[in-house]
């Protein structure tokens, strides 16, 4: 084992408590595991080798749509993408009852008994964000799109009669 890594036996809990929203998202993938569902799968078969030369070009051409080579950018972009995505459930956690605390004082501001004062104090937020930029055809949107396929868009806690929306991607094109 080298300087840069540890071994610590954790668990979710142990880094972000009992928060549901957090607990029952996928695992955090150590540097391997992003790799391995990073990587893409050449499909070949030996038999192609024989294939037509006009059919090989054919073959040649899905390359780039099969193959992607995970780089450091790439792991270091899917850590962000990790912190980011359970970060944002840290204030939001349904089962301490911080959150409807805070709900429930907001609605006590609001009452027409207190008409003259409209002020509360807003949750701290744990809400990040980022911006990806390069040049067109660089692999931003292929890079998003095979991370966020680890995580599901939705998980229902039936147990809390929720559904939680565990992210919203929208592309913004130039035009």
């Amino acid at each position: 084992m080298n300087n840069n890594e540890v071994a610590v036996n954790t668990s979710i809990e142990d880094i972000y408590g009992d928060n549901p929203l957090i607990t029952q998202l996928p695992p955090i993938l150590d540097t391997k595991s992003v790799i391995k569902h990073l990587r893409g799968k050449l499909k070949f078969l030996p038999k192609q080798r024989f294939y037509a030369q006009q059919e090989r070009i054919h073959l040649i051409a899905q390359l780039p749509h099969d193959f992607f080579q995970p780089l450091t950018k790439h792991l270091s972009l899917e850590q962000k993408i990790s912190i980011m995505i359970r970060q944002g459930y840290v204030s939001r956690n349904i089962t301490n009852g911080d959150r409807n605390r805070h709900l429930h004082a907001a609605f006590q501001q609001l009452e027409p008994s207190n008409e003259s004062s409209y002020r509360y104090a807003p949750p701290e937020s744990t809400a990040t964000s980022m911006s990806i930029i390069g040049c067109s055809g660089s692999g931003k949107t292929t890079t998003m799109n095979k991370i966020l396929r680890y995580y599901p868009q939705v998980i229902e806690h039936r147990e809390l009669g929720l559904k939680q929306i565990v992210y919203l991607k929208i592309d913004c094109p130039h035009d």
